[in-house]
């Protein structure tokens, strides 16, 4: 075990609809400085299999993944380990009361605890079972999935179901969470007459919940234009990618919702 400042930092934020917790960052993602970036762990497929995000993703998006309605943090933050076993138990409590204030602090929807070990560091007891529980962390539903470690066995069952089974339970509980985060004004929710969209949000909400979750930075219609087709979570009829030319039309015909300065888009707030 060592000790250091923080590990790696938190990818927190207002409004996400899961945050991972792990117990403690491994030795071989603290070396390589992004969250669940050892050997054959399987923390990154199975978001995108089992599909909480659109995208396939890596351990080097990590400090992207808010994007995605998804944050990450730690049980432990100022150590990396091998393996759980080597946590002190003062180690762990200290860390329960950092993650609750936490937790508390940005209220995800769901708090997703990776492995029964983070869950029981947590709790102090095991679960009867994996996923969800009958815990709440302040507003936040509490759910367990069996550790995405590259050691467990990917033919292992976990209470009589695999570990992607179990994330595709994730998946249904933590989807339609990912709302705009600014209120829409009533010309934006006009829209919804007669659209054509083959989605469950239109494309100016989705870029209003993207502005939001960055900060409402400026941003170029390119660079939302990426972030859109990513998220996967609006989608054209035809299934073609939207382009920065579609996001420029849509944000110039909302002049209410967003402030324009050349190709750079950003919300109006009141």
């Amino acid at each position: 075990m060592t000790s250091t400042a923080q590990v790696l930092p938190d990818y927190l934020s207002p409004g996400l609809r899961i945050v991972f917790v792990g117990t403690a960052v491994g030795d071989a993602s603290a070396r390589r400085g992004h969250y669940y970036a050892g050997p054959n762990n399987v923390f990154w497929p199975l978001l995108h299999e089992t599909g909480i995000v659109a995208a396939r993703l890596g351990p080097e998006d990590d400090a992207r993944i808010n994007d995605f309605g998804i944050g990450l943090t730690d049980l432990v933050k100022d150590v990396h380990a091998s393996a759980d076993s080597e946590l002190a138990e003062e180690t762990l409590h200290a860390g329960v009361r950092k993650l609750v204030a936490k937790l508390r602090k940005f209220a995800p929807d769901v708090v997703c605890f990776n492995g029964m070990n983070a869950y029981t560091a947590f709790k102090g007891r095991r679960p009867p079972q994996f996923g969800l529980t009958d815990d709440r962390i302040g507003a936040s539903r509490v759910f367990v999935v069996p550790s995405t470690s590259g050691r467990v066995s990917s033919a292992r069952r976990f209470d009589g179901r695999t570990r992607r089974q179990w994330f595709a339970e994730l998946s249904k509980l933590g989807r339609g969470a990912d709302r705009p985060t600014p209120p829409l004004p009533a010309s934006a929710n006009a829209g919804r007459v007669g659209q054509r969209e083959a989605s469950p949000v239109t494309l100016h909400e989705e870029l209003a919940t993207i502005l939001g979750r960055r900060g409402n930075r400026w941003m170029s219609t390119s660079e939302l234009a990426e972030l859109v087709n990513s998220r996967g979570r609006y989608r054209k009829r035809d299934g073609s990618p939207v382009t920065a030319f579609q996001v420029h039309g849509r944000t110039r015909k909302y002049t209410d919702l967003f402030e324009r300065d050349g190709s750079r888009v950003r919300l109006i707030r009141p």
